[in-house]
């Protein structure tokens, strides 16, 4: 299938993923247009409801997930109340796929008091359940070594993506990730080889937790050299 002329609306175009993935699919042949304006909100859909509906694909990766947040409401209202707003501005529209991003950590019985979690638990409900052609999307842990961290980011990681995940809970399980190039890459082959009502988990690596951080140093001080 050609993508020449096939339109593609991306939320979360400002993200660690959205923004490399609008550089992807735009060296793909797509044409993208995105939802990154300052002050438009993911609620304010009368905002960008013309420029979505008229393309051919809707890419969803708008998410709220600030750790440090101990409320609810901004997780619900984005992740949840966000993606209900757009999947009801896309209704009668001539989408051929809404390609939605959620988590494997929602597979995740035991994470029950996370916000981030249960917010994209009811919002991946809701769009199984609407008539959108829908898609979903579940990445594993995503790794860029060329990251850069925040200060308080550095220090709950130990300046390792995932370090904090990695040095919790049982040192011997398996720890699944993928590298931020092939996501991106995965994600891409998505929008045209994807089927209508199927889910994909995108995962391509695993190693053990007690191994995890030495492994990614190594890759870093092979980047650095």
């Amino acid at each position: 299938m050609s993508v020449k002329n096939k339109k593609i609306f991306v939320t979360g175009a400002g993200g660690k993923i959205g923004s490399k993935l609008v550089l992807a699919l735009r060296k793909s042949g797509y044409d993208v247009l995105t939802l990154k304006r300052p002050g438009v909100d993911i609620l304010e859909v009368a905002k960008y409801k013309k420029e979505m509906r008229s393309c051919d694909y809707v890419y969803h990766l708008v998410a709220y997930q600030n750790v440090l947040d101990k409320k609810e409401d901004e997780f619900y209202r984005v992740n949840v109340k966000g993606t209900q707003a757009i999947m009801r501005a896309l209704k009668g529209s001539r989408i051929k796929k809404f390609l939605y991003v959620s988590t494997v950590m929602v597979f995740d019985k035991n994470e029950t008091k996370n916000f981030y979690v249960t917010s994209k638990r009811e919002a991946l409900k809701l769009v199984k359940k609407s008539d959108l052609p829908w898609v979903v999307v579940y990445p594993s842990i995503v790794v860029d070594l060329k990251e850069k961290m925040v200060w308080w980011r550095r220090l709950l990681t130990g300046g390792v993506p995932g370090g904090l995940m990695s040095r919790l809970g049982d040192r011997e399980r398996w720890i699944k990730f993928i590298w931020i190039d092939d996501l991106i890459e995965e994600m891409v082959d998505l929008v045209k080889n994807s089927r209508v009502g199927k889910e994909y988990i995108l995962e391509k690596e695993k190693v053990r937790a007690k191994d995890y951080m030495q492994l990614m140093r190594d890759r870093i001080r092979a980047i650095e050299r």
